[in-house]
C-alpha cells in the first residue's frame, strides 16, 4: 500500500511545474490563477514542510518581482491559501512572505493589489495572535512607505491585526456610539495585555502620526482603526506621549519632505488638543534639536515649532513667551538659509499672536549683537535682522534704518548690517532714500582728504560697500527716488563731495585691478552710484538716462582733475551698459546740454568770451609728454561727446547757419557713434 501512495505522491508533484505554469500565465483569468494556487497548496501541504519551503524560497516567492502582472498575482494567490492550509507550519515562512505582501499593496495593478490584501488578511486571521512579533514590524514598516497606498493597506490591515488581537470585529462608520466606546475600551485594554506597554506606545502612536498624512485615503482609515482601538483620545494621547513626541522629533529631523510635513501637522494637532500637557515637553525638545542638531533636525524643529506657535492660544504663547522667543531667535540666526526661512515663518506666527511684542523681544538684542559683537556674533545676528525683514519689513525697517543711522560716525558694523538689510528689502527699503542715500555720502565725504588709519580705511570699505548693496538690490519702483536723490547730490559746493561721487564709480569699474582708489568723496559716492545702477536691468533705468546724462556732463566743466578722471570713468560704464541704438536718441539734448554750458562758460562773468574755450572735461593731460587728448580712455561714449563738442565749438558764433547743417552733423554722429561702438 505504501508503495502504491508514493507511486500516486510522485504522480501528483508532476503536476507542480503545470500548477506553476499556470501561475505564471499570460492567457489564463484570475480564476484560473487562484485555482491553481489552490491546487498548489494541497500539493506543497501532501509533500510535507520541506517541499513546501524549498518550493516557496526558491520558485514562488522570487516571482513577486516578476514583470508581468498576472505572475505577481498568481504569488499572491498562493500566499492567500497557504497560511490556512499549512497551520502553524506557515510561521517559518511569515518572514519572507509578508515583505512580499506588502509589495503587493503598492502594485500598479488593482487586481495584484486586492489580492495582495485578501492574503495579508488571511495571514493575520490565521496567525496574528501567535506571532504578531514577526508581522507587527512589516506592517510599522508600511506605515512609513513612500507609497501612500502601502500606507493606507497596512493601516487596515493593522486595524485587522489589533481586531484579532483584541477579540473584536473591525468595523466601519462613526463608531462614536456608547457601544463602539466600550468595545474600544475593552479593545485598548486586551491590546495593552498582549503587546506590553512598550509595543502598544509605538504602536499607538504611529497610527496617530498617520493621522496627519498627506495623503486623504490614508488619514481616513488612520482616523477609523484609532477610533475603532482607542476609546478617549486626549487620555491616550497622555499615555503615549513620550513616544509620540520621539517619533514626531525623528520625522522633523528625517530630511524627508514629507515626513517633516507629517509630524509638523500631527504636533500642531496635539498641541491643540492638548495644550499645557505637551508643551512643557516638546519645547525643550525643539530647543535642543536648534541647538544640538544637524540641519535637517534643525529645520524640522522650526516646522514643529511653527505648527505648535500656529495651534497654540496666545494664553499659552504668552505664558511660555521666554522659551518660544529664545527658540525663535535661535532658529532666525541660524547658518543655514531653509532654516532661517523656516524661522521667518516661527516669526511670522509669533508676530500674528502677541503683536509687536514679538519685535520688542528678539530685535533689540539681535541689533546689539549686529553692532557690537564678535564676528560670529554680528553674523548670526545680520541672518536674524533679514529673515524678519524678508517678511515685516514694513513694520521694521523704520526702527532699523533711524537705529543705524542717526548715531554718527557710522560704524563698520552698522555699514554692513545695512548693506546687508538692503539686500532683503529692495522693494521697500526706497522709502528711505531720503535718510540712507545722504547720511552715506556726507560719512564719506568727511573722510576726504583725510591720512586713514588702518581702522578708518576699514570702514569706509564698509560704507562703500553698503552703497553698492543698495543701489544693486534696489527694485524698479526705488530708481526713480534714488536717481533724484543721487542727482540732488552730484552739485555740491563742497569739492569732496563731487570727487567722491565720480570717483566711486571708478572704483567700482577698476575694483577688480586696485583698491588703492578708495580714499576719496560724496558727488564721487554720487556717480558710483550711478555705475551701479547703470549695470542693472537697461528696461528700468532707460528713462532716467537724461537725468545722468545732465549730471554727469555737468561735472565735464569741473575744477577739480579727480572729479574729471571719475566723471570720465561714470561715462565710459554708461556707454558700456547703454545700446548705441539707445544712445544716439539723446544726441540732440546732449549737443544742447554742450552749448548751454559752451555759452555759459563765454557769457558768465569772468568768462572767456569769444576767446579760446577748452572743456575741461576734454582736454586731460596724459602721458609723459603732457600731451593732451579729447578722452582719457577713449571710450565710444565720450568719443560720440568729443565729437559733438567739436563740432559745437567749431564756429565761433555757436550756431548754425541753416537746419540742413545740423542734420548733417546730427546724421554723421550717429554713424560715428554706432560705428565707434560697432567696432
Amino acid at each position: 500500500m505504501n508503495s502504491h501512495f508514493n507511486h500516486f505522491l510522485g504522480r501528483l508533484l508532476q503536476l507542480r511545474p503545470w500548477l506553476i505554469d499556470v501561475l505564471r500565465g499570460e492567457s489564463g483569468s484570475s480564476v484560473e490563477r487562484s485555482g491553481a494556487a489552490q491546487g498548489l497548496t494541497e500539493l506543497l501541504c501532501a509533500g510535507g514542510t520541506g517541499l513546501v519551503n524549498e518550493v516557496m524560497k526558491d520558485e514562488i516567492l522570487p516571482l513577486i518581482d516578476h514583470p508581468k502582472a498576472n505572475t505577481r498575482e498568481g504569488v499572491l494567490w498562493v500566499l492567500t491559501f497557504l497560511p490556512s492550509a499549512l497551520g502553524q507550519s506557515f510561521a517559518p515562512l511569515i518572514d519572507a512572505s509578508f515583505p512580499a505582501l506588502i509589495s503587493g499593496l503598492s502594485d500598479d495593478h488593482e487586481s495584484v493589489r486586492d489580492v495582495a490584501m485578501r492574503a495579508g488578511r488571511v495571514t493575520i486571521r490565521s496567525h496574528g495572535k501567535a506571532h504578531v512579533d514577526k508581522i507587527l514590524p512589516s506592517l510599522e514598516e508600511g506605515l512609513n512607505n513612500a507609497d501612500y497606498r502601502i500606507r493606507a493597506a497596512s493601516l487596515n490591515l493593522l486595524g485587522d491585526l489589533l481586531s484579532t488581537l483584541a477579540g473584536i470585529k473591525t468595523s466601519k462608520g462613526d463608531l462614536d456610539t456608547q457601544e463602539d466606546i466600550r468595545q474600544a475600551e475593552r479593545a485598548q485594554a486586551q491590546i495593552a495585555l498582549v503587546l506590553g506597554p512598550a509595543t502598544r506606545k509605538r504602536v499607538l502612536s504611529s497610527l496617530y502620526l498617520r493621522r496627519s498624512d498627506t495623503a486623504a485615503v490614508v488619514r481616513q482609515a488612520a482616523v477609523l482603526v484609532w477610533k475603532s482601538v482607542v476609546s478617549v483620545t486626549p487620555r491616550t494621547l497622555r499615555e503615549v506621549l513620550d513616544s509620540l513626541v520621539e517619533q514626531i522629533v525623528n520625522a522633523l529631523a528625517s530630511g524627508h519632505p514629507d515626513h517633516t510635513q507629517v509630524a509638523g501637522r500631527c504636533l500642531g494637532d496635539i498641541v491643540s488638543k492638548l495644550g499645557d500637557t505637551v508643551l512643557p515637553e516638546i519645547m525643550p525638545v525643539l530647543k535642543d534639536a536648534l541647538y544640538r542638531g544637524d540641519t535637517h533636525t534643525r529645520l524640522g524643529a522650526c516646522v514643529g515649532l511653527t505648527e505648535v506657535i500656529g495651534c497654540s492660544s496666545k494664553e499659552q504663547i504668552i505664558k511660555y513667551l521666554d522659551i518660544l522667543v529664545r527658540v525663535v531667535d535661535e532658529a532666525l540666526c541660524d547658518d543655514e538659509e531653509e532654516v532661517r526661512k523656516m524661522a521667518a515663518s516661527c516669526f511670522q506666527n509669533l508676530y500674528t499672536v502677541v503683536g509687536n511684542r514679538a519685535f520688542d523681544e528678539i530685535v533689540p538684542q539681535m541689533l546689539a549683537s549686529m553692532e557690537s559683537g564678535d564676528d560670529n556674533s554680528r553674523a548670526r545676528a545680520i541672518n536674524g535682522i533679514t529673515g524678519i525683514l524678508s517678511i515685516r519689513s514694513k513694520e521694521l525697517l523704520p526702527y532699523l534704518v533711524t537705529r543705524l543711522v542717526k548715531s554718527r560716525p557710522i560704524t563698520s558694523n552698522q555699514a554692513s548690517a545695512l548693506g546687508s538689510i538692503c539686500t532683503v528689502t529692495g522693494g521697500s527699503i526706497h522709502a528711505f532714500f531720503g535718510t540712507i542715500v545722504p547720511t552715506l555720502l556726507s560719512e564719506l565725504s568727511d573722510l576726504f582728504g583725510i591720512e586713514l588709519d588702518e581702522e578708518e580705511a576699514f570702514r569706509e570699505e564698509a560704507l562703500r560697500n553698503c552703497i553698492r548693496s543698495l543701489c544693486s538690490s534696489v527694485e524698479k519702483i526705488g530708481i526713480n527716488p534714488l536717481i533724484g536723490e543721487v542727482a540732488s547730490k552730484c552739485g555740491s559746493d563742497k569739492e569732496g563731495m563731487r570727487i567722491e561721487g565720480c570717483w566711486m564709480m571708478q572704483v567700482i569699474v577698476e575694483e577688480s585691478k586696485s583698491t588703492d582708489v578708495l580714499n576719496v568723496l560724496f558727488r564721487q559716492s554720487s556717480s558710483l552710484t550711478i555705475y551701479y545702477f547703470v549695470g542693472k536691468d537697461k528696461a528700468d533705468y532707460y528713462d532716467q538716462i537724461p537725468i545722468i546724462i545732465r549730471e554727469l556732463l555737468y561735472r565735464l566743466n569741473d575744477d577739480s582733475k579727480t572729479v574729471l578722471i571719475a566723471t570720465n570713468a561714470a561715462l565710459s560704464a554708461l556707454s558700456k551698459n547703454v545700446s548705441a541704438e539707445e544712445l544716439v536718441n539723446h544726441i540732440e539734448f546732449i549737443r544742447n546740454l554742450i552749448a548751454s554750458m559752451v555759452s555759459d562758460a563765454r557769457r558768465r562773468k569772468g568768462g572767456v568770451g569769444d576767446g579760446e574755450f577748452l572743456l575741461p572735461g576734454f582736454n586731460m593731460p596724459k602721458g609723459k609728454n603732457g600731451a593732451y587728448e579729447l578722452s582719457s580712455n577713449r571710450s565710444p561714449f565720450a568719443i560720440f561727446l568729443s565729437l559733438i563738442f567739436v563740432i559745437q565749438v567749431s564756429n565761433h558764433s555757436c550756431q548754425y547757419t541753416s537746419a540742413v547743417s545740423f542734420m548733417e552733423m546730427h546724421q554723421s554722429v550717429k554713424w560715428l557713434l554706432l560705428a565707434s561702438v560697432n567696432s
